[in-house]
């Protein structure tokens, strides 16, 4: 079962995550791959535009990769960013 998500995760991958809306408060955005935040970061994590997320770098690799299976993004709570 793990190898058909995994599958199914690389048929459907993306880096590019449209949001219904943009987030009222853009500084109040965290992006989770299988319940583990990602650091807003330019280069290896997450940016945002508006009402769109764009995983770069090593965040998108891991996706396209089928090594994450679930991607969220939740408005909220303060941005992590990278250590």
């Amino acid at each position: 079962a793990a190898a058909l998500s995994q599958i199914a995760a690389k048929i459907t991958a993306t880096c590019t995550l449209t949001l219904a809306e943009a987030p009222p408060d853009p500084t109040h955005v965290n992006v989770y791959f299988d319940e583990k935040a990602v650091p807003a970061d330019p280069t290896n994590g997450w940016t945002l535009s508006g009402s769109t997320i764009t995983l770069v770098g090593s965040a998108c690799d891991q996706v396209m990769s089928g090594a994450v299976l679930d991607v969220r993004v939740v408005a909220g709570c303060p941005t992590l960013q990278p250590n």
